[in-house]
C-alpha cells in the first residue's frame, strides 16, 4: 500500500472497503488507517451515510528528536483534509523549541494539548526537589507560531499546562493569528487581577474567560460537534520516556486552576469595521500675523454672498 492513495480505493463499494477495515484493524499502521480513512470518508460523503471509523490512537514512546519525521508523517494526503488530528505531547521540557515551531505546518492539526514539568533545580531527583519553568512552553513559543505564514490552518483548540510564570496575556493576542481557533485553556495567571467569567480580557478584548477548573479531562471535555471534528480523527500522544528516579511536578500542575478562553469573533469583525480613516493631509497655509497670535483671521466674504450661496 505504500504506492497507493485513497482514490485508488474509492471506487470500490462501501462494503469492501469496510471489510478491508476490519480485516487490517488489529494489525493497521497510521499509514494504511489514514489511506482507509480517506477512501471511507469520500464515499460515505456521497451517499450522505456516517462513516462509522474509529479513531486511530497513536500512543508509544518516542525519541523527542523524532517529532519532525512524525509530523511529516502525520500530514494529510494531497488534495484535502479528510481526517484530523489531536495531539498530546507530555514532557515538553523534552523537546527542542526548534521542532515544536514545525507543529504549525501540520494541515490537519485541530486540538493541540502541551504540557510542561518544569525542571529539576537540584541534582538529587526526589519528592523535595524544586521545579523551574523551562524555556519550550512559554510566550516566545506562541510568538513563533504566529510568526509563521499561515499558522495551524485547522486548530480549533489549544491546551497548554505551562509552569507557574510562562505565560501571559500575549499567548491569547498571538493566538489570534490562528484562522480558525475557538478555545484556548492556559494555566497560568494571564492577567492581574483575576478574570472575569463572561466578561472580555481588558488586553485582549476578543478572548473571554468562560470556565476556571481544576484537573480537566482535556479529551473529553471539548465538544467535538463544535471543534468541526465530524471527520475521522486521530489521537496521538507523544510521551517520551522519562529518566530513571525522575519525579513529575503533577501536584504542583494539579493543584493551578485552568482557565478556558473563547474567542470572540463578533468583536474582531466589529473593530475591522470601526478601523479610522486616514484623513488626506490639508494643504498647508502661510501663518499670518493673527493666527500666529492665535487670533482666528476674519472672514472677508460679505453677507449678500453668503445668502446667495442659498440659491
Amino acid at each position: 500500500m505504500q504506492s497507493m492513495t485513497a482514490e485508488h480505493l474509492v471506487p470500490l463499494p462501501e462494503q469492501r472497503l469496510r471489510q478491508l477495515y476490519k480485516l487490517m484493524n488489529p494489525i493497521m499502521t497510521f499509514i494504511q488507517w489514514q489511506l482507509l480513512a480517506d477512501a471511507i470518508y469520500i464515499n460515505t460523503s456521497q451517499t450522505n451515510t456516517p462513516h462509522g471509523i474509529q479513531p486511530f490512537r497513536w500512543k508509544d514512546e518516542i525519541d523527542p528528536d523524532d517529532l519532525p519525521r512524525r509530523i511529516q508523517i502525520m500530514q494529510p494526503n494531497p488534495g484535502g483534509i479528510h481526517f484530523l488530528t489531536i495531539l498530546n505531547i507530555k514532557n515538553i521540557e523534552k523537546f527542542n523549541t526548534r521542532d515544536l515551531l514545525l507543529l504549525t505546518d501540520l494541515r490537519s492539526l485541530v486540538i493541540l494539548r502541551m504540557e510542561d514539568n518544569g525542571t529539576a533545580t537540584t541534582s538529587h531527583h526526589s519528592e523535595f526537589s524544586c521545579y523551574k519553568p523551562s524555556l519550550n512552553l512559554n510566550d516566545n513559543l506562541v510568538r513563533g507560531w504566529s510568526d509563521k505564514q499561515q499558522p495551524f490552518a485547522s486548530l480549533r483548540s489549544l491546551i497548554l499546562i505551562a509552569m507557574p510564570g510562562s505565560l501571559s496575556v500575549h499567548t491569547l493576542r498571538y493566538a489570534t493569528k490562528f484562522p480558525q481557533i475557538k478555545v484556548v485553556h492556559v494555566n497560568s495567571p494571564l492577567t492581574n487581577p483575576r478574570p472575569v467569567i463572561g466578561r472580555p480580557l481588558k488586553d485582549a478584548p476578543w478572548w473571554t474567560a468562560v470556565e476556571c477548573h481544576y484537573r480537566p479531562s482535556w479529551d473529553t471535555a471539548l465538544n467535538y460537534a463544535e471543534l468541526g471534528l465530524d471527520n475521522p480523527y486521530t489521537s496521538v500522544t507523544l510521551a517520551p520516556p522519562e529518566e530513571p528516579g525522575q519525579v513529575n511536578n503533577k501536584a504542583l500542575l494539579g493543584s493551578l486552576s485552568v482557565w478556558e478562553f473563547s474567542r470572540d469573533w463578533n468583536i474582531e469583525v466589529k473593530r475591522a469595521e470601526e478601523a479610522p480613516v486616514t484623513a488626506a493631509a490639508a494643504p498647508k497655509r502661510k501663518a499670518t500675523a493673527e493666527s500666529a497670535g492665535g487670533v482666528r483671521p476674519k472672514s472677508k466674504k460679505k453677507i449678500g454672498d453668503l445668502l446667495s450661496s442659498f440659491g
